[in-house]
């Protein structure tokens, strides 16, 4: 299953999630950077953006609650993906230094993965992340010790045996960044070795063989979610990211409609036929949630709570979707459309994100309330289960 964003410690690229990383060309990082602790019923007909009213959010869902352990020998944790009871993510040593780690959703109990000792960083930290799990097969990134200031580079984990495989480069790339999985079916980018040139492929993480994407002559395509024989992405048209679909996975891309007079729209997600993300940041920052039926190409914008005037879709799962105004945790319901606030569970602060949902489980971080005014809070991962 495909998680969605929020902020965090950056040691991979992502594909562009906002309009303006299509003119960064989204290169690699080449370190990490650390900070402090994201034809269903259920959407509005696109018509006029500017013009669809919010909806009064139905009562917070009851969802059960369950913190994930993160060791106080961790600064800080996320979980970032899930299938059904499974979450990956990261666990945080200090400021930078960071480890890939499994929960199980059920019990909290976590499993840190021990790291090759040549997946050190030439800074002398380690810098790898879980960001996608299917089945027993998580996928992720972290950068190889190599080099001034290290080479990136996509992995997939057996859970069960945390047998670890190094997914191929195309050859003329040097560096790899893995997006999500599905089945075998991992996709990504692979980078030049200074991060001037990128490309989207996909992995068989059975094998670790790599395959370039097909581009049809677009400039750029970064490939975000993957679900089935389905990748959806976005690529570039000037300063804006235009939403993009390959399937099955080796055709062409083709484009994803776009709100009407809106000029960039981004997914973050996709789960069989139905794919969500957001769109406009292109005018002046003010995302509305989509959602798109990836066999018509047609999008829709999703509800928003009447309070709300913007917001996002990070993650779906069947007919749930999950998302953000703000700093408020969304939840919807597509069979229904109905759009619901999510609290943060008694003791914790009201900082809190939702990452990705499988079936009735979101996963996500939730943060402890600060010991001082002077002191950062702590945040960890957590999961909620639906009723």
């Amino acid at each position: 299953m495909i998680g969605g964003r929020r902020p965090r410690v950056v040691i991979l690229v992502v594909l562009a999630l906002a309009s303006s990383a299509c003119a960064n060309a989204s290169v690699p990082s080449g370190g990490a950077a650390p900070s402090t602790p994201t034809a269903p019923a259920s959407a509005t007909s696109a018509t006029d953006a500017s013009a669809i009213p919010g909806t009064t959010p139905e009562p917070s869902p009851v969802a059960a609650f369950q913190p994930l352990d993160t060791p106080t020998t961790f600064s800080t944790s996320s979980a970032e993906a899930v299938d059904g009871t499974t979450a990956v993510g990261w666990v945080q040593i200090g400021i930078a230094d960071e480890e890939p780690a499994i929960w199980d959703t059920t019990t909290g109990v976590i499993r840190v993965l021990a790291v090759p000792a040549n997946f050190v960083h030439p800074s002398g930290n380690t810098f790898v992340r879980l960001v996608g799990i299917s089945g027993t097969t998580a996928v992720g990134t972290g950068i190889l010790g190599t080099e001034k200031r290290g080479q990136e580079r996509a992995m997939a984990w057996n859970t069960e045996t945390e047998e670890l495989t190094i997914l191929d480069v195309p050859a003329g790339f040097t560096q790899a960044t893995a997006h999500a999985i599905s089945g075998t079916t991992a996709i990504g980018e692979a980078w030049t070795a200074h991060g001037e040139k990128g490309i989207p492929v996909a992995w068989d993480t059975q094998t670790g063989a790599v395959r370039p994407l097909e581009m049809a002559g677009y400039f750029c395509g970064h490939p975000v979610a993957v679900s089935g024989a389905t990748i959806v992405g976005t690529r570039c048209v000037g300063d804006a990211g235009r939403p993009i679909l390959w399937s099955p996975i080796t055709a062409e891309p083709r484009d994803l409609d776009l709100l009407p007079e809106s000029q960039d729209g981004v997914p973050s997600s996709v789960d069989g036929t139905t794919a969500v993300g957001e769109c406009c940041y292109g005018e002046e920052g003010t995302p509305l949630p989509l959602l798109w039926d990836t066999t018509t190409g047609a999008v829709e914008q999703l509800d928003l709570p009447a309070s709300f005037e913007n917001g996002t879709a990070h993650s779906v799962s069947g007919t749930v979707a999950v998302g953000a105004a703000g700093s408020t945790p969304l939840v919807w319901d597509l069979a229904t459309g109905h759009v619901s606030t999510l609290s943060a569970p008694s003791g914790y602060d009201q900082s809190l994100g939702l990452r990705a949902v499988s079936g009735p489980t979101i996963v996500g971080f939730v943060c402890e309330p600060p010991a001082s005014s002077t002191v950062n809070a702590r945040c960890v991962a957590a999961a909620w289960t639906l009723p």
